[in-house]
C-alpha cells in the first residue's frame, strides 16, 4: 500500500506542476544569501578582507526556466571573543534560458504559450551577517550558534525587462497556468548555524566548515500574478533553505552552496583571502 501512495503522490506533483509555468527571478532567496567567510578569533587579525568569484546556476521548479550567472563577490569578516560579523558587496551576470514543448491542443486550438528565449540579467547587492559563537577547550572548533543574515539585491537587464512587460500581458486560451513576477528588489533574511573545524585532518593550515541557513524573501509570494488559465492562487513560498560547505587553506578558499525555494540553485566559488 505504502509504494502505491507513494507513487499516486508522485505522479500527482508531476501532473500539477506540468500544469503550472513559473517564470522567476533569477537571485531569489537561495542565491541572495550568500556564505560570508569570517576569521578565527585565534586568527593573527580579527578582521580580514575576502574576494571571490565563480559560477552559479539555479532553475525553476518544472525545469523549464535555467539561469547561468558568473559571479563576484567582495567582503570583510571580524571575529572577536563571542561575537563575529561580516558585510560584503556582491554581483552577477548571466542569462535566463526559457525552453518549452508546449503547443497548441485540441482543448485549445488558440492557444499562446510564451514562446522560447534566451535574454541577459544582471544583479548587484549588498549582505551582512551577525551571530554568536563559542570556541572548544583545544581551540580547534568553533560553534556559530546563531547567526542573523540578510542580503539585499536589485536585479536588471533584458530578463526583468521582460518579465515586467508579461507580467501585464494575459494569455487566457493558454493550456497552463502560467505565473509571472515583476519584483526586481530583493531583501531576503533569516538565521544560520555553523561550525567551523580548524587543523582539520590534523593539517595545520586547512580550515573547513558547514552552515545551514533558513529565511526568507519578502513579499516574494505576493508579487506572482497569473497570467494563463486556470486558478490564481499559487502554493510557492518566499521561504528558503540553503547547505554551504567552506574550505580554506593558508589564504585560499572555496565554497560550495546548494539551496532551494522557487527555484533549486548551485553556487561555486574560489576565492583569496587578505
Amino acid at each position: 500500500m505504502k509504494v502505491y501512495l507513494t507513487t499516486f503522490s508522485i505522479l500527482t506533483i508531476l501532473f500539477v506542476t506540468s500544469c503550472t509555468r513559473y517564470i522567476t527571478p533569477p537571485v531569489t532567496g537561495q542565491n541572495n544569501i550568500g556564505y560570508i567567510p569570517r576569521p578565527f578569533y585565534q586568527d593573527s587579525s580579527s578582521s580580514k578582507i575576502y574576494i571571490s568569484g565563480g559560477y552559479q546556476t539555479a532553475t525553476s521548479t518544472n525545469g523549464h526556466l535555467n539561469f547561468y550567472m558568473g559571479n563576484l563577490n567582495i567582503s570583510r569578516g571580524h571575529s572577536f571573543k563571542n561575537i563575529n560579523f561580516g558585510y560584503g558587496l556582491f554581483g552577477s551576470f548571466g542569462k535566463a534560458v526559457y525552453k518549452d514543448s508546449i503547443t497548441k491542443t485540441n482543448n485549445y486550438p488558440n492557444s499562446k504559450p510564451i514562446a522560447n528565449f534566451n535574454k541577459n540579467l544582471n544583479n548587484i547587492g549588498i549582505r551582512t551577517t551577525l551571530g554568536y559563537h563559542a570556541i572548544s577547550d583545544n581551540g580547534k572548533t568553533t560553534f556559530r550558534f546563531i547567526n542573523w543574515e540578510s542580503a539585499f539585491s536589485i536585479e536588471n537587464g533584458d530578463y526583468a525587462d521582460y518579465r515586467s512587460d508579461l507580467y501585464k500581458s494575459n494569455i487566457s486560451d493558454s493550456p497552463v497556468r502560467i505565473y509571472v513576477t515583476n519584483q526586481r528588489n530583493f531583501l531576503t533574511t533569516g538565521l544560520s548555524t555553523e561550525v567551523i573545524k580548524r587543523e582539520a585532518f590534523d593539517i595545520k593550515d586547512l580550515e573547513i566548515s558547514f552552515r545551514f541557513f533558513f529565511g526568507n524573501t519578502f513579499n516574494f509570494n505576493n508579487s506572482y500574478r497569473n497570467i494563463g488559465r486556470g486558478s490564481s492562487e499559487i502554493n510557492k513560498k518566499g521561504g528558503c533553505v540553503v547547505a554551504s560547505y567552506f574550505v580554506k587553506y593558508k589564504k585560499i578558499f572555496t565554497s560550495i552552496e546548494l539551496g532551494t525555494d522557487v527555484n533549486y540553485g548551485a553556487k561555486l566559488l574560489l576565492g583569496y583571502r587578505f
